[in-house]
């Protein structure tokens, strides 16, 4: 099946093949202790929680200065009571806080930030659902940048792993062993508490969004469903292969149903490649048209990074590389201060579209293309 596109793609159809990616990310959540402060009488625990704070805020500093010789001006840490349902539905009253140093919390962040600008570099969303506060969100990873992102990931538990060390070094110190002594005096029968070290965990689903993968399979079992009606044919007698001819016939029309099914999915997940590629590459297109209207190269060098990004996407992908490389040129152009008005007159023909005349028009038209109908899919 080929798309009509309004930009003619040159060569063999392309064939998408890749994986449906899902990330689990380990959270600063993971570092998080409850208190159970319901043995508390009166507001006592609102003077247990303002030592709580200064205790940890005594920490941080310390710890800052231990680790990185700097002294900075005293840090906020703020423990708040709340209260939260048991299984059987009575309501205790708990504090909930970070045991260990804002510094080590921070670089769980800073991971969690780098994993999902690694799976926004190499990976298409498919979809995204909010469920409350939560985006969820799925990835597409095109099979040729697989090896790469993997890569990525490995190179983030290797510093994940290295968090985790001083996560376990500090629960042996003095400082850790302060914070726990406080917390007993909230509750007597606390006994201890440890971070469970976790790693980034991909689980990577085999994916081919190539119709051809489809009919393969589609026809593969039509004929299975023809040579086990054969068979049963020549078995039985006349009264029993006419039950069994109706039951084959249904499953062949259940298999035209999943056809059916399997065709509607694919294309909506096609159309979601090409909405988000089709996104990121209109705003590209728009702090394009700044860049060169101010001649900013500092500007067109931040630009880079971004359409690098998304070339490495097109280049796993196999189709769309012709515009990519166009705004390269032109970035390049202006970087070098070469010929910009030739550099814009190549991204508006890779995008189909003739040239109207000033570079401003250009952009225009090829910001007008960019945001046309399916102009950047030829899949088989």
């Amino acid at each position: 099946m080929q798309v009509q596109t309004e930009v003619q793609v040159q060569g063999e159809k392309v064939l998408v093949n890749g994986f449906l990616v899902d990330c689990d990310i380990p959270t600063e959540e993971r570092l998080t202790l409850e208190v159970d402060l319901t043995r508390m009488h009166g507001y006592s625990h609102v003077d247990w929680i303002s030592e709580l704070q200064d205790l940890l805020r005594s920490i941080d500093d310390g710890y800052r200065v231990e680790v990185f010789g700097e002294v900075r001006q005293p840090s906020r840490r703020t423990v708040k009571a709340r209260y939260v349902k048991n299984p059987d539905g009575r309501m205790r009253k708990v504090a909930l806080f970070h045991p260990y140093p804002s510094t080590l919390i921070n670089r769980f962040k800073e991971v969690r930030r780098e994993v999902y600008s690694v799976l926004n570099t190499y990976c298409i969303i498919l979809q995204q659902e909010r469920v409350g506060r939560v985006v969820k969100k799925i990835y597409f990873l095109p099979a040729p940048s697989a090896a790469e992102f993997m890569h990525e990931i490995d190179s983030l538990n290797m510093r994940l792993s290295k968090i985790w060390e001083e996560v376990a070094d500090f629960e042996r110190g003095e400082g850790f062993a302060k914070i726990i002594e406080h917390v007993k005096k909230a509750d007597p029968s606390f006994e201890n508490f440890s971070a469970k070290p976790s790693q980034i965990r991909v689980s990577p689903v085999p994916l081919s969004l190539s119709r051809r993968f489809y009919e393969e399979f589609l026809e593969e079992e039509k004929a299975k469903i023809v040579r086990e009606m054969e068979r049963s044919m020549a078995e039985v007698e006349e009264a029993r292969r006419r039950s069994l001819a109706e039951i084959e016939e249904k499953r062949l029309m259940g298999l035209k149903a999943l056809e059916r099914e399997l065709e509607e999915r694919r294309r909506e997940m096609l159309s979601a490649i090409e909405r988000d590629l089709k996104q990121r590459f209109a705003a590209i297109l728009d702090e394009l048209e700044k860049i060169v209207a101010s001649r900013n190269k500092k500007k067109a060098r931040a630009l880079r990074s971004r359409v690098n990004a998304i070339s490495r996407l097109v280049e796993g992908l196999g189709f769309f590389e012709e515009p990519v490389k166009a705004v390269e040129n032109v970035l390049e152009a202006v970087e070098t201060k070469g010929d910009i008005e030739e550099a814009v007159v190549e991204l508006v023909r890779s995008l189909g579209v003739e040239p109207l005349g000033s570079v401003e028009r250009n952009l225009e038209a090829a910001k007008r293309a960019a945001s046309g109908s399916l102009w950047l899919l030829a899949i088989e």
